[in-house]
């Protein structure tokens, strides 16, 4: 058993491993870890492999850099590690080398949210296993914990069925009032109209968006695992959403719509044809990326998107909530402070 710093040799098998792993997610991909090194502020990541004799995985940790002040720093490994929290020695060879990285680039904690699911036969055993490896419930959370999935292995008139009859609805009328419906062709025209749209959403319903530059850095570095879906009413672009494809699992990741148009329903037809597309391509599960859990209330950051999402039927999906292991208690400590004071 050995561990392996993965490069770019590494790609194609790792790949093909990762895609298959029960935890596979677009977040453990070489192409993700292309993509958070263009992000700033974290500018660097790794993936470590835990390998027998034969050179095949037997687990795996794809860990990004995110700053912070003096010099120091905290490691993400999300939706990670690829791991089935059984053997304890393959995780071990993660830790010291994540502990190596995290010495080197002075990491305060480190961050993990495995996609293990509460209702799943995992989720003790799981919780147990970080536990005892001394990681703590996490101050904050980028993954959202619950989610809403669809069964992509049905057919068509089923997906429709298992919606609820407004989602039904809202199609028909975006289709009735002439929206229709196409895959960008990647041009700076189609990237700004839909980063002027995304400004309109963060605007109407109150969060911050990237610059433009960070989602064409996004669908640039995930290549062909992700698509950008543009909705239009004759040549104006009124929607769009951005999708990502990896393992069996198509991932609604951005959403923006305009202030006008809104009565054309499109973010419903464009949906309805994003996840079309993705069991086109084979995909079992489209992905909604978070919905507020249940009895959340108003203040829950998903709160407003949850009733929409919704609308399209699917399993609600819980997962356990993210653990942090502390390299440096006193930074830690002073970082919490800060965040509870700032």
């Amino acid at each position: 058993m050995k561990l392996v710093k993965l490069t770019e040799k590494h790609r194609d098998k790792y790949e093909a491993y990762a895609k298959k792993h029960a935890f596979s997610t677009i977040h453990q991909s070489f192409a993700w870890g292309d993509f958070q090194r263009m992000i700033p502020g974290r500018g660097e990541s790794w993936i470590l492999g835990v390998m027998d004799d034969k050179d095949e995985f037997l687990g795996s940790a794809l860990i990004y850099k995110n700053s912070l002040p003096f010099n120091l720093s905290w490691l993400y490994c999300p939706r990670g590690p690829l791991f089935d929290f059984v053997d304890k020695e393959v995780f071990e060879k993660l830790m010291e080398g994540i502990k190596e990285i995290a010495k080197e680039e002075k990491a305060v904690f480190l961050r993990v949210d495995p996609p293990v699911e509460k209702d799943g036969k995992g989720l003790q055993y799981a919780e147990k296993f970080l536990k005892e490896y001394k990681f703590k419930p996490a101050h904050a959370e980028f993954q959202p914990s619950t989610t809403l999935m669809i069964d992509l292995k049905q057919s068509e008139e089923e997906i429709l069925a298992g919606m609820k009859q407004k989602g039904r609805y809202n199609i028909k009328v975006a289709r009735k009032k002439g929206v229709t419906v196409r895959k960008s062709d990647g041009s700076e025209k189609d990237y700004q109209d839909f980063y002027n749209l995304l400004k309109d959403t963060a605007s109407r319903d109150k969060f911050a968006a990237h610059d433009k530059d960070f989602y064409v850095n996004m669908m640039e570095a995930l290549g062909d695992n992700a698509e950008m879906f543009l909705a239009e009413k004759g040549a104006k672009v009124i929607a769009g959403i951005i999708v990502t494809y990896f393992g069996d699992t198509a991932t609604y990741y951005f959403g923006a719509s305009g202030n006008e148009y809104r009565n054309l329903m499109a973010p419903y037809l464009l949906q309805f044809h994003a996840i079309k597309a993705a069991k086109e391509k084979g995909q079992a599960w489209y992905d909604f990326l978070g919905i507020a859990p249940e009895n959340a209330g108003n203040d829950h950051p998903l709160f407003g998107v949850t009733e929409f999402k919704k609308k399209f039927g699917g399993k609600v999906v819980d997962f356990m909530k993210a653990k942090e292991f502390v390299y440096k208690p006193f930074w830690y400590f002073v970082m919490k402070m800060r965040k509870k004071v700032g």
